[in-house]
């Protein structure tokens, strides 16, 4: 990141009505934070098609009324992303096909890409800066 740039973590958290309509917002907002933070663009694409999977698949797998939670944490060299929702089981593999499913097994932390205890479900990935 620029020298400019305040050196502590920025998280950003949202909260959005659990279906299509508004996951546009969500890729709106990781842009941005990638782009300040001076990521690549093509990191920049990674993390829209990861995000647009994610949500895609949580929004499929949650109740009705639910939210979709979606935590970005920034730091100098690192933008981690959590997507969260409520379900009623966990019992529901998430759909692993696809370009966006391919970034996000790249992108995710470990060999995991969900989570969940049979209520909530949450996908985490992350990118390096420059990556």
């Amino acid at each position: 990141m620029g020298s400019s740039v305040d050196p502590r973590p920025l998280l950003v958290e949202m909260r959005i009505p659990a279906g299509a309509g508004l996951v546009s917002t969500v890729r709106a907002a990781v842009t941005d934070l990638a782009t300040r933070a001076e990521f690549t663009d093509d990191t920049v694409a990674e993390l829209n098609a990861a995000v647009q999977e994610a949500c895609d698949n949580l929004i499929g797998l949650a109740v009705e009324g639910a939210l979709l939670r979606c935590t970005f944490r920034l730091t100098e060299h690192r933008l981690d992303v959590t997507v969260h929702t409520h379900t009623d089981t966990c019992e529901h593999p998430l759909e692993a096909k696809g370009f966006g499913w391919h970034v996000l097994r790249i992108l995710s932390r470990d060999d995991r890409s969900g989570s969940g205890d049979g209520t909530a479900i949450a996908i985490r990935f992350s990118a390096h800066h420059g990556a």
